[in-house]
């Protein structure tokens, strides 16, 4: 099984449980994501970019490569390196499954939410909110 294979399955995992019980959501991300990866198909083959950034740097081993990459990707200098489509269809897959809610209007008229395990154990830094002390 090919690695693009692989992570477009993953997505479609992702979008199924994110979605879970909305026809509408499910079927307006299966659209979606199948665009975006028809799209990279038909654009020409590109060279790794990230492998090429990372030697250009004067590294050659490649598990000092892939440790730098990760590096690069959770650094605040990680917009300066481009991300391979492998690599935002992992990151859309982690955003679908860590930080989409479904929520219900109850018999009050309130938002109740649909928590997954995933998400109890998150802290998220949100504007305006005064941190806990």
């Amino acid at each position: 099984m090919s690695r693009v294979a692989s992570v477009y399955r993953n997505l479609l995992r992702a979008r199924t449980e994110a979605f879970r019980g909305d026809p509408h959501a499910l079927e307006a991300a299966r659209q979606e994501i199948r665009s975006k990866f028809e799209l990279v198909r038909s654009l020409p083959p590109q060279p790794p970019r990230l492998t090429c950034w990372a030697q250009e740097r004067g590294e050659r081993d490649a598990g000092r490569v892939q440790e730098l990459l990760t590096e690069v990707r959770v650094s605040q200098t990680a917009a300066a390196v481009p991300l391979t489509p492998v690599m935002q269809a992992r990151d859309a897959a982690a955003f679908l499954r860590e930080f989409v809610v479904q929520a219900e209007v109850n018999e009050r008229g309130n938002l109740a939410l649909q928590l997954r395990p995933e998400h109890l154990d998150k802290e998220l830094d949100l504007p305006g909110v005064p941190e806990k002390k």
